[in-house]
């Protein structure tokens, strides 16, 4: 990881996340108050666009390529990384100020022009390397696999609008083809395919081939579960429920084996581990139609399913991994932010389920906007405070470094 941290590609990843927890602010208080001079669709395709490239591709790239990159390879990884960045930041300023127009388009196209190389330098880099195991090696492939598949979708967009078909159900659904593999296929896989390397590489207990092929292929027929939300036929309903069924499964056979070392894992990964088995039952839940109507009829259960994604699973293996990785070293301050982050996103998610469910009792909870906002606030000062380790930690990594060469030299002499 020495030539990732060389990069300063940490920093940015850290500084992404500030950026980004910046503008979820932004979005709250959008909801609770009048933002002049700010257009709320623009702010929030900035948000969701950066998050997927400025955060989530960024901090999952670098990681996977630290992990695997042959010597020879590292400066092609760099390339992809510069190009992430340049193309994470340019989506950000041109979504903000003018939405989906010419530039933010091209933005978006170099951004998934880079994910394509960087899938062509790993997959150069997998056959070079024999570090993996098997489980690994297919859950990180799964999830090249995905990600590239996922740009299926926005490049869908601009035929079906030549088409007329803008604002259609066929046009929604293409934006779900890239919501849902970037989200469950390439995101999840990924961050999983982290933790596998780290944790669970050539350990014994290791589940079976086909259990790790179900985990990553049921995601292909689950996509249907996105277009549940224009009340399809009865046939649509079963095979999102039994590709739900086989993800949950396949989920479950993957932790049945390892109870006694899950229960070993860090915090946060702990935390990651429980997001995903509520996401795999709650998306099982959805293939049932009553519920189903019920969960897309809400915003917030939809923008709560996102971030349990996001916040829930994602975030924390990233975070876990940088301290793998040593950038943020060890101490108290980094369990209480931990803490802390972990306290807040579950307060934020609970807000989003719950109220919507609450609805069906009967129960109508007033205003929720201003407690988001608050949680929001607090979740950007974690990110700020993660951030802050970050430098400390390099810093304090530096110095360690310094005293070894003093040392030696001292040692000479």
């Amino acid at each position: 990881m020495d030539w990732i941290s060389k990069g300063r590609y940490h920093y940015w990843a850290g500084g992404s996340f500030v950026v980004l927890a910046v503008f979820g602010v932004l979005l709250r208080l959008m909801h609770v108050t009048f933002v002049p001079h700010l257009n709320y669709i623009f702010l929030l395709h900035a948000h969701s666009h950066f998050a997927f490239a400025g955060w989530a591709f960024l901090g999952l790239a670098m990681l996977l390529a630290g992990r695997v990159s042959p010597v020879q390879r590292r400066r092609k990884f760099l390339y992809a990384l510069n190009a992430t960045l340049v193309s994470a930041y340019g989506m950000l300023v041109s979504f903000s100020f003018q939405g989906y127009k010419t530039v933010s388009i091209i933005f978006s196209t170099f951004f998934i022009l880079s994910t394509y190389y960087f899938t062509l330098q790993f997959l150069k880099s997998l056959k070079e390397t024999r570090q993996l195991s098997k489980g690994a090696r297919q859950l990180a492939l799964g999830a090249l696999f995905f990600l590239c598949f996922s740009s299926l979708g926005p490049l869908a967009l601009g035929p079906l609008m030549v088409m007329g078909l803008k604002g259609t159900a066929v046009y929604q659904d293409a934006i779900y083809v890239y919501l849902h593999f970037q989200l469950n296929g390439w995101m999840q896989l990924a961050a999983i395919a982290l933790v596998e390397i780290t944790y669970f590489n050539m350990c014994p207990t290791n589940p079976q081939r086909w259990v790790y092929q179900l985990l990553i292929w049921s995601n292909l027929p689950l996509y249907l579960i996105f277009t549940l939300w224009s009340n399809p036929a009865g046939w649509v309903f079963l095979i999102a429920g039994i590709a739900a069924a086989g993800n949950l499964t396949a989920w479950f056979m993957i932790c049945r084996g390892r109870k006694t070392r899950l229960l070993k894992l860090p915090l946060l990964l702990k935390v990651a581990f429980l997001a995903i088995t509520l996401k795999t039952v709650f998306q099982t839940l959805v293939c049932i139609p009553v519920i189903g109507r019920w969960a897309f009829s809400d915003r917030n259960i939809i923008i709560g399913y996102i971030h349990l994604l996001t916040l829930g699973i994602v975030t924390p293996i990233i975070l876990d991994q940088f301290k793998q990785a040593g950038f943020f070293g060890a101490g108290k301050k980094l369990q209480i932010i931990n803490g802390s982050y972990i306290v807040l996103t579950f307060a934020y998610l609970v807000i989003l389920f719950v109220e919507p469910a609450l609805k069906l009792v009967g129960i109508i909870v007033q205003d929720v906007e201003p407690q988001l906002l608050l949680l929001s606030i607090l979740l950007l000062l974690c990110g700020v405070g993660y951030f802050g380790l970050l430098i400390l930690g390099s810093s304090k990594k530096a110095r360690q470094v310094a005293c070894k060469i003093r040392f030696k030299y001292l040692f000479l002499d």
